[in-house]
């Protein structure tokens, strides 16, 4: 029977509570197939809700709480201009993120 490793080696390895759960929390952001078409369709820049409802068969009170989450979640920004907010990707990145999740797969 082999000795069991040495959990302080472990500790070691991993990053620390506050940034996993910061972690767990971008990952159930992202957990919305909706959520992510919604990131998609920003790539080309920003966007108001009523420019994004035609491509969905849902309500704008459930694409804006969707919308509301992603920004929640500061993977969007929104500026208001007149009436409309208008949404746009907060950091690039989040498409090689998502990039390399679906290579994952």
């Amino acid at each position: 029977m082999t000795a069991c490793k040495n959990p302080h080696k472990l500790e070691m390895n991993i990053l620390p509570r506050p940034q996993i759960k910061v972690l767990a929390e971008f990952c159930k952001t992202l957990s919305s197939p909706i959520r992510i078409e919604l990131i998609l369709l920003l790539h080309e820049g920003e966007l108001c809700v009523c420019d994004l409802l035609p491509h969905f068969s849902y309500t704008q009170a459930a694409i804006s709480k969707h919308l509301k989450s992603l920004v929640d979640g500061k993977i969007l920004q929104y500026r208001q201009e007149g009436k409309k907010n208008m949404y746009s990707i907060r950091n690039p990145e989040i498409f090689q993120i998502i990039d390399n999740i679906r290579k994952f797969f």
